[in-house]
């Protein structure tokens, strides 16, 4: 289903579970998350995502609270939330102008619905930018070696656990590179990855 272009949040959370009964984490976890993108705060996906989370050993991103906040709203939402906001200020600022009385009154409710704007929007964008922008590769091999550079010949940078997600930094041919932390920076093969958005 999925080959021929099939997308639904239960179509991925059952090919996670699939996937992660077949041990098979990393691809669980691409799949969970894949799932969460479209029902973000659906209970059971989160928490098989979790829980597939706690069972990667070494190295690996954890979502800090700016992530998690705004992987909170889909994409969808939070553009429907922005365009709420924007159609109210509007019509507030549509009644201030037909009724001249009133503007004293709405002034305070001007502030704040152009106030709640200005926050959603700055969450939508941040929220875009992290969906077209940033990319995490999650490892889909048993052990994967980093390495300082990018070939086979390399010396080893540090070694990584199926599951593990880490942050895209650059590309070179079939090579990301990618880190972990600040301390934690090399080179992948792309084939031992799935690359999903940042969020």
């Amino acid at each position: 289903l999925l080959q021929g272009g099939a997308s639904s949040p239960a179509l991925y959370y059952n090919w996670g579970n699939a996937q992660f009964k077949g041990g098979r984490t990393g691809r669980a976890i691409a799949a969970y998350r894949q799932a969460e993108e479209l029902i973000p705060r659906d209970p059971d996906v989160r928490a098989n995502l979790k829980f597939a989370r706690n069972q990667v050993q070494g190295p690996t991103l954890r979502a800090g609270w700016p992530e998690r906040l705004l992987s909170s709203l889909s994409l969808n939402e939070w553009s429907l939330a922005t365009l709420g906001a924007f159609w109210l200020l509007f019509a507030l600022l549509m009644i201030r102008q037909l009724r001249p009385t009133a503007r004293r009154t709405l002034r305070n409710w001007v502030f704040l619905a152009l106030g709640l704007l200005l926050v959603l929007g700055a969450g939508l964008a941040l929220r875009l930018q992290a969906r077209l922008g940033a990319q995490t590769a999650i490892v889909v091999v048993s052990d994967a070696t980093v390495r300082n550079g990018p070939f086979e010949e390399s010396p080893t940078a540090f070694t990584v656990r199926d599951g593990a997600e880490l942050r895209v930094l650059d590309q070179k041919d079939d090579w990301l590179q990618v880190t972990a932390g600040p301390r934690r920076l090399g080179w992948l093969p792309r084939k031992q990855v799935v690359v999903v958005p940042a969020l």
